[in-house]
C-alpha cells in the first residue's frame, strides 16, 4: 500500500511465504506443491484484503476530518464485527460474513473513490479480463480447499495460469494506488 502506512508484518511473510510456494513449485511441478502455491496465495491475497479495509476505514476517516461527506455505510461495511439485535433486544456484535470477491471489490471500490482515482477496476476493458481470472482463481481455491471427489484436488497449468492472472490482477491495483501522489485527501 501508501509507503507511510504502518502494517503488521503478517502480510510480508504471507507475501514471502506465497512467493517461497512458487519457487518450490518451480523446483518441483507436483499436485502437492500446486496445492500450497494456491493456498499460499489466497492465504496472503486474504491477509491483504483485512489490511485494505483498515486502510479504508483510515483514509474514510481522514476524509471526514478534513469536512468530506462519508456514507457511514461504507465504514460500516469495511467492519470485521458488525451489531445484531438478539433475543430480548440485545446487542451482539457478530463476525461480518460476505463472500470475499464481493468484499474485496467493495473494499477497492471504496479506496478507488476515496482517493479519487476514476476507474471501474470492473468493467474497464483493461481491468475486466484481470477480475474474472481473480473470480475464476476464487472457484479453484473453493475447490481445493473444499474437494468433493479426487478431481477436485486437481490443479492443471490452465488453472495455475489462472491464478496468475487474478494474482496479476490483485498487484495492478495495488501499484495503481502505490502510485497516488496526495491519496484525494487534499481535494473537494
Amino acid at each position: 500500500m501508501h509507503p507511510t502506512d504502518k502494517h503488521d508484518n503478517a502480510i510480508d511473510e504471507l507475501g514471502s511465504d506465497a512467493d517461497f510456494a512458487k519457487s518450490l513449485l518451480a523446483r518441483e511441478d507436483s499436485q502437492f506443491n500446486r496445492r500450497i502455491y494456491i493456498r499460499a496465495i489466497f492465504a496472503y491475497l486474504e491477509g491483504y484484503a483485512f489490511f485494505m479495509r483498515r486502510n479504508a476505514e483510515e483514509i474514510l476517516e481522514k476524509r471526514r476530518f478534513l469536512g468530506k461527506d462519508i456514507d457511514p455505510a461504507l465504514m460500516f461495511l469495511l467492519r470485521e464485527k458488525v451489531p445484531q439485535i438478539v433475543d430480548g433486544g440485545a446487542v451482539k456484535y457478530r463476525k461480518h460474513k460476505v463472500p470475499f470477491a464481493d468484499h474485496l471489490a467493495f473494499t477497492m471500490r471504496t479506496i478507488f473513490d476515496a482517493l479519487e482515482i476514476n476507474r471501474n477496476l470492473f468493467e474497464e476493458s483493461e481491468w475486466k479480463p484481470g477480475w474474472i481470472a481473480f473470480k475464476d482463481t476464487l472457484n479453484i481455491r473453493d475447490r481445493v480447499t473444499h474437494p468433493k471427489l479426487q478431481s477436485d484436488i486437481g490443479i492443471t497449468d490452465g488453472d495455475l495460469e489462472i491464478c496468475e492472472s487474478g494474482l496479476f490482477w490483485f498487484r495492478s491495483l495495488i501499484q495503481v494506488l502505490s502510485n497516488k501522489n496526495d491519496w484525494g485527501l487534499g481535494k473537494k
